[in-house]
């Protein structure tokens, strides 16, 4: 998260240099090939900044929904890929960057997933270990319905 806020920081700076540079070419320009050029440059950087708000969105929600900022994360690889095409060469980098964001919040979800179904392990365990003791008390809990089992334990 603090590594996304860090290159947002970067991916705006930057965005900025070329929405200032691209509009400079455009103005000082003489001829009408530079000046189509740095209006290119100046359009594509603000899908730079864009991307930019977007990796913020994603930063914020990949602790507590990383499903959600999975899709930030490519929505601004999208936007950089078009930036890229559109004369902002560096944004090609930036997308492959916001890919493996994306990448990381998908392995936030399988760690999630697999840390809760550890959690549901422990308490069939535990319930399993209080009903052995019951058993072994002589004592029958009359309505005691144990947990359901976890996942891959389910079919035995």
């Amino acid at each position: 998260m603090i590594i996304s806020l860090v290159l947002t920081l970067i991916v705006w700076l930057q965005s900025c240099a070329a929405l200032i540079g691209g509009g400079l070419g455009e103005e000082f320009s003489e001829s009408a090939k530079e000046k189509a050029a740095g209006k290119e440059l100046s359009d594509a950087s603000g899908a730079g900044l864009i991307a930019g708000i977007l990796w913020v969105v994603g930063a914020g929600l990949v602790m507590t929904r990383p499903g959600i900022a999975r899709w930030f994360y490519l929505a601004a690889a999208f936007l950089l890929l078009i930036a890229g095409a559109g004369g902002y060469g560096d944004a090609y980098i930036w997308a492959v960057v916001s890919l493996i964001f994306m990448a990381m919040a998908w392995r936030g979800i399988r760690e999630r997933e697999r840390k809760q179904a550890g959690a549901q392990e422990a308490q069939y365990a535990q319930f399993q270990q209080w009903q052995q003791w019951q058993q072994q008390q002589g004592q029958q809990v009359p309505g005691a319905q144990p947990p359901s089992p976890p996942p891959h334990e389910q079919g035995r």
